[in-house]
């Protein structure tokens, strides 16, 4: 592939410093693939713009609060099902409430009477 210089910028504005070059070097990281022809393949649909290139941009969080954790949990469908039908029928707001609730019910069971507190009355409600 002679005539190809990959560098930091764009194609053919280096030589390269490295056997893959500095930019397919770049590029490797983020892609984790070795394969020479494919790291220029995808630098040439960077520079085409078909590709996102740079930092991927965040969610925005529209006035969410820095303070605040999102915490991942993962059910499978049919417990979750389950799961709202019994909270529909208690006439629980919603899944948010529902979880809120119980975990301050959880932690008064615990003796964890501080960290339920958090949760308002949702412990009490919930009793």
């Amino acid at each position: 592939m002679s005539g190809h210089s990959i560098g930091v910028g764009r194609l053919g504005d280096r030589q390269p410093t490295a056997p893959l070059g500095v930019g397919l070097w770049r590029w490797r990281s983020t892609t984790g693939s070795d394969d020479r022809r494919y790291l220029i393949w995808k630098i040439r649909e960077a520079e085409k713009g078909r590709i996102p290139v740079g930092p991927r941009k965040t969610r925005e969080r529209n006035g969410e609060p820095l303070d605040v954790k999102i915490l991942p949990l993962r059910l499978e469908a049919e417990i979750v099902e389950r799961m709202d039908e019994a909270w529909r029928s208690r006439g629980i707001k919603n899944r948010m409430e529902f979880f809120r609730r119980a975990l301050g019910h959880y932690l008064t069971h615990l003796g964890a009477e501080d960290a339920a507190a958090l949760f308002g009355n949702a412990s009490a409600a919930s009793a």
